[in-house]
């Protein structure tokens, strides 16, 4: 349990660490050109493809690794963890965070934009403590599987529900009380 906790705060302090630096760095700078921002775009668009990558590779080594083949999927399951999942997730937070903040959508004007950044980081936090946690201690044997399943399950659920914000755009503008 401590060590979810730990695991909870350092992944909160580096994004928190990151969106700050991003805030401070792009203050300063010009909105994104069209030719920019469709740049960012493909980058952000390739984060997101990798994340789903490792998410629905890990999904097919859950269902199709029985048997003597357990072991095998779950190293690999750690593998897509470490360099799918995880690069994809910042790629994708990162350069959501920079496009939003360097166009006319900013970080908190629409509320999809709102959405999106909590889900992501809210991925990123179940990605970080409870899927990490369930993917080491299902280790070498098959117990573990069905809650492996069940969370992978969960996070493919959370990224496409992401993808259909993204895509959908169903909320609109946000109105800003002046005080």
């Amino acid at each position: 349990m401590l060590l979810d906790i730990v695991s909870l705060l350092g992944t909160g302090t580096v994004i928190l660490l990151l969106v700050l630096l991003l805030i401070r760095l792009a203050r300063p700078l010009p909105k994104l050109t069209v030719t920019q921002k469709k740049w960012w775009m493909i980058i952000h668009v390739a984060g997101v493809v990798i994340y789903f990558t490792g998410v629905l590779g890990a999904l097919a080594l859950v269902l199709l690794g029985k048997g003597d083949l357990f072991a095998a999927a779950h190293r690999f399951i750690e593998f897509f963890d470490w360099f799918l999942i995880v690069p994809g997730a910042f790629i994708s937070m990162l350069s959501g965070f920079w496009i939003s903040l360097r166009t006319s959508w900013g970080l908190t004007r629409y509320w999809w934009v709102v959405a999106k950044w909590v889900g992501n980081i809210g991925a990123i936090m179940y990605g970080s403590t409870l899927m990490r946690r369930w993917i080491h201690e299902s280790g070498n044997t098959p117990e573990g599987a069905p809650m492996l399943l069940v969370g992978t399950l969960i996070s493919l659920a959370i990224l496409a529900s992401l993808v259909m914000i993204s895509y959908l755009k169903p909320w609109g503008q946000r109105q800003i009380r002046k005080i």
